[in-house]
């Protein structure tokens, strides 16, 4: 006599799908994290649009005359007349 064959219900098929899904998205995220980045870039030249994007927002900002200065933890960014003079 044979075992009678098991089949899945709809139901635990979709419970299946959504799982792996789900499992997916997390390995996806872990496997982005481990990925060496890219260094952050700024260059003499850039925007302070530019900037912002690529190191975010400033801790401080400093305006002298028609100078501005970003400062972030570990570096400053001079800007004169909008646009990158000077990194410290």
């Amino acid at each position: 006599m044979t075992k009678p064959r098991m089949t899945w219900t709809p139901c635990f098929i979709e419970a299946r799908d959504l799982k792996l899904r789900e499992l997916e998205k997390e390995w996806n995220a872990i496997k982005a994290a481990t990925l060496p980045q890219t260094p952050k870039t700024v260059e003499v030249g850039f925007t302070e649009q530019q900037v912002v994007e690529a190191l975010g927002q400033p801790e401080k900002i400093l305006k002298l005359g028609a100078k501005t200065i970003y400062v972030y933890k570990d570096i400053k960014v001079s800007f004169t007349d909008g646009r990158v003079a000077d990194l410290q």
